[in-house]
């Protein structure tokens, strides 16, 4: 039972990052999708980049704990490592490979009806070129939950991709990422750059500004976005999301200004109006 109740805890964390995404339309910013994108993008999309930097810093060849995955009754579900690769030839504290993966699945069957519940999630951290500390890595996480009880049917899941790249003081990171609920999705795909609160542990906290686009999709309609973010601020006792900073979406005529006041607060202006 406590594994079942953890199971649709994840399930219902996940359903509540989607569950304002609207129809769209395609090509036209209205108020509608804004709110989409008001609750997707400022909560669903900055809570996920910021938990990915804070797992990169988890993982122990950043010299940080362990690699990161869901602790308690999940690390009974970890799929045996194939194709890993540890070696650090070019001394940069990352290893050719290190992946972990884990499927946790229940079922129950009362009567005709047979209820089943199953989260997986992978990490990979991989180097780009293991004899040249400066060429950087890259980072992987997904998260999948799947609930089909009474009925009333739920899928959901989170992947993000990062392709990291040290600077002088600096990183560069292109960022794809994908957040879906049963046939709703948001896209985003972002050149960051982000600048770490402290050079010697840099993914445990920063500032990070960003460009790209935003693609909201429900079934056949999509709405594809520019959008960039200045002066955003992860870290420092705010484990999910941002504590300072904004996040512009325009189509080119309408505008969102998304803007962070503390930690996972925020306000939300379409068009110079607040949004509720």
């Amino acid at each position: 039972m406590q594994k079942m109740m953890f199971l649709i805890g994840i399930g219902v964390i996940l359903a509540s990052c989607n569950q304002q995404l609207s129809n769209p339309e395609i090509g036209t910013l209205t108020r509608e999708n804004a709110v989409a994108f008001k609750s997707s993008s400022a909560e669903q999309g900055s809570d996920q980049l910021s938990s990915a930097m804070l797992s990169i810093a988890g993982t122990s060849v950043i010299g940080e704990a362990d690699f990161d995955l869901p602790s308690g009754n999940l690390a009974k579900c970890e799929l045996p490592a194939t194709g890993n690769n540890l070696s650090d030839v070019d001394l940069d504290k990352i290893p050719v490979k290190n992946a972990r993966s884990f499927i946790c699945a229940f079922s129950s069957t009362i009567g005709p009806v047979t209820n089943s519940a199953s989260v997986t999630g992978s990490s990979s951290l991989e180097d780009k070129n293991d004899n040249d500390a400066n060429v950087g890595f890259k980072y992987a996480t997904a998260l999948a939950f799947d609930l089909n009880w009474n009925g009333k049917k739920l899928n959901t899941s989170a992947n993000i991709n990062l392709d990291i790249t040290p600077g002088t003081g600096k990183y560069t990171i292109l960022e794809k990422s994908k957040f879906v609920k049963n046939l709703k999705e948001l896209g985003s795909d972002s050149s960051i750059e982000l600048t770490p609160d402290d050079v010697t542990k840099p993914f445990k906290g920063g500032v990070i500004k960003f460009t790209g686009v935003q693609t909201l999709k429900d079934g056949t309609n999509t709405l594809v976005v520019n959008s960039s973010g200045q002066d955003l601020h992860f870290g420092k006792g705010c484990r999910r999301g941002f504590d300072a900073g904004k996040i512009n979406l325009t189509d080119g005529t309408n505008t969102l200004v998304i803007t962070f006041t503390a930690c996972r607060k925020y306000t939300a202006v379409y068009n110079g109006q607040p949004l509720e």
